[in-house]
């Protein structure tokens, strides 16, 4: 055979099955002198039949590596826009300062983006490492099936020629035949021996006239003396002494060695599977309750109003703490994120004005909030529930905002328009504040659009007055969404990777869900809702670090061309 390595090189692309292929022809080796060792000697040891090498030589027959390395490549495309998405959040992060700065809330927005983009970039850590681990086991496994297939080669002996000791099928099913006789042996097979055995002496000779020495060869040869007895001892000690122990020790190293790659391909799929569950589910940290307006802060602009925020307080501090997914922002934080971010990200020069000072210490973080922007008065309110109300006033008009699921569980907004007595009623046709209108959600943003944005979550309960709707406000993350339906495909593609039959679109990406834009109604103050999106689900990165969809690697394998499948893994939502 060929060097090893050399052959490897010349396969180094091949697929799974051309590798195989490259390595069928030895199998030639078990269909044609297994059946001539159970005549002979009995079953081998394992009991093995023919049909059962086939099919342990056949076990990675259907594992497609070429999905793997789309996955692959779709993985690697993610993290690369990632890392751009990643950096321009770095950059904003570092001139957050010159936008908004002094006093604690100022501090907790600044501490928060700072949270979501080292929880952002850990992310990506892992995703490449798993794209990393990806590209490793693809390698590992194309060598382990390649060692496989020169090893069935190699059970043919120099030339690929299907013989042991020199001697073919053919000619070993005539010892067998010899070995097996019972009283006497008959001509033809003595004169079949002598081509098998050349250069044995397998006949006694007797003289003719004329004092010449020929074989004696009769019809029937006893096997207890003369010609017989030659014939039938060579056979049977070649059969013990060749063919025996090669088809035994061929047996023994060539099974393990199919067990060792399949053992392989088996822990490459544990390594790989372990690194994607590695992509945590958890929700990033999100902010803590909110405080109430104790006294506005002294503004370093007319324009921007104070409005004072304590840091988010413990459990210990407040009993009744909500659950994380109750928690609320401040409106001065949810409005600072939000103005900050659109600032820097427009690459808009620094506000001169941004609050000044320590904000004060909070005294009932249950009272109200409010204080005026662009001409409106904005009341915030925390429930007993800890869930936000938002109160939109100016002039004769207020506008109250709600937040619900539809039945995906995306969120939309409703708004409801209160008016004084008198007052005129809108065009339906061309106010979209009607009362009860709803604004969804807009068109889905593109994939990895920003490392951190401002969610709003849905409130529950109606007011028992109608006077507001309630919605809720915290923060996740894009980049995680999206590293989530990357790797929710690249899990997909891998599972159908195993055996062809996962069937059309194995692998393919989920749609993402409806994100984008809460539409805010048509006015003149240019005031907007937050951006919306993912629903987070835990405060930190310690709760909820729950792994669905994880890759369960196979413990047992039907036999080849049952046309069995490992299960595929679904989508992440």
């Amino acid at each position: 055979m060929a060097d090893q390595e050399a052959e490897f090189a010349a396969h180094a692309n091949s697929s799974v099955g051309d590798l195989l292929d490259y390595g069928a022809p030895g199998l030639r080796y078990w269909s044609d002198f297994l059946p001539l060792y159970i005549e002979a000697f009995g079953a081998v040891p394992g009991g093995y039949r023919v049909a059962q090498l086939e099919a342990l030589y056949d076990q990675q027959r259907g594992m497609t590596l070429e999905r793997l390395d789309a996955a692959r490549q779709e993985v690697h495309a993610a993290l690369a826009e990632a890392d751009t998405q990643l950096e321009a959040q770095r950059g904003h992060l570092r001139r957050l300062p010159s936008v908004w700065s002094g006093g604690a809330a100022a501090e907790t927005a600044q501490r928060l983006l700072f949270d979501q983009v080292r929880c952002a970039s850990g992310d990506i850590d892992t995703a490449r490492a798993a794209a990393a681990a990806l590209e490793a086991m693809m390698a590992a496994a194309r060598r382990a099936v390649f060692e496989k297939a020169y090893l069935t080669l190699g059970l043919l002996e120099p030339g690929q020629q299907v013989t042991i000791g020199g001697k073919s099928a053919a000619d070993i099913r005539t010892i067998v035949a010899v070995a097996k006789a019972g009283q006497w042996i008959g001509g033809d097979q003595v004169r079949a021996l002598k081509s098998v055995f050349p250069e044995g002496n397998l006949t006694v000779t007797t003289t003719v006239a004329g004092g010449a020495q020929v074989d004696r060869i009769d019809d029937r040869n006893d096997i207890g003396f003369g010609t017989g007895k030659l014939c039938h001892d060579a056979c049977t000690d070649w059969l013990s002494r060749t063919f025996k122990p090669d088809v035994e020790h061929k047996l023994e190293t060539w099974v393990s060695g199919c067990q060792g790659t399949d053992t392989t391909i088996e822990q490459l799929y544990r390594k790989i599977a372990a690194a994607m569950n590695e992509v945590h589910e958890s929700d990033y940290p999100i902010p803590g309750a909110v405080s109430r307006q104790r006294g506005p802060a002294q503004p370093s602009s007319p324009g921007t109003p104070g409005v004072s925020i304590s840091s988010p307080p413990t459990a210990a501090e407040l009993p009744g703490t909500p659950p994380p997914q109750t928690s609320a922002l401040s409106g001065l934080i949810q409005r600072g994120i939000e103005g900050a971010l659109h600032d820097v990200a427009a690459s808009a020069a620094p506000h001169e004005a941004v609050p000044q000072g320590d904000s004060p210490a909070p005294e009932n973080r249950q009272a109200p909030a409010e204080f005026d922007i662009a001409g409106r008065h904005v009341r915030l309110e925390v429930d007993p529930n800890h869930e936000l109300t938002v109160d939109l006033s100016e002039g004769d008009e207020s506008k109250t905002y709600t937040a619900t699921l539809d039945e995906h569980g995306d969120p939309i907004i409703s708004t409801t328009v209160h008016r004084s007595p008198g007052s005129t009623p809108p065009d339906p046709t061309t106010d979209p504040a009607i009362p009860e209108h709803v604004h969804p959600i807009g068109p889905p943003r593109p994939a990895l659009a920003a490392v951190v944005g401002v969610v709003i979550v849905v409130g529950g309960g109606d007011d028992p007055h109608g006077a507001a709707g309630r919605c809720r406000i915290s923060s996740s993350s894009v980049v995680r969404r999206d590293i989530r339906r990357e790797f929710s495909a690249a899990r997909s593609s891998m599972s159908a990777a195993w055996f062809t039959g996962g069937g059309p679109g194995a692998g393919a990406a989920p749609p993402p869900r409806p994100v984008g834009v809460v539409t805010p109604p048509d006015d003149s103050s240019g005031a907007q809702l937050p951006t919306a999106g993912p629903l987070p689900r835990s405060e930190n990165r310690s709760e909820g670090m729950e792994h669905r969809n994880r890759i369960t690697p196979p413990t047992d394998r039907d036999q080849p061309g049952t046309g069995a499948q490992l299960p595929e893994a679904g989508p992440l939502p």
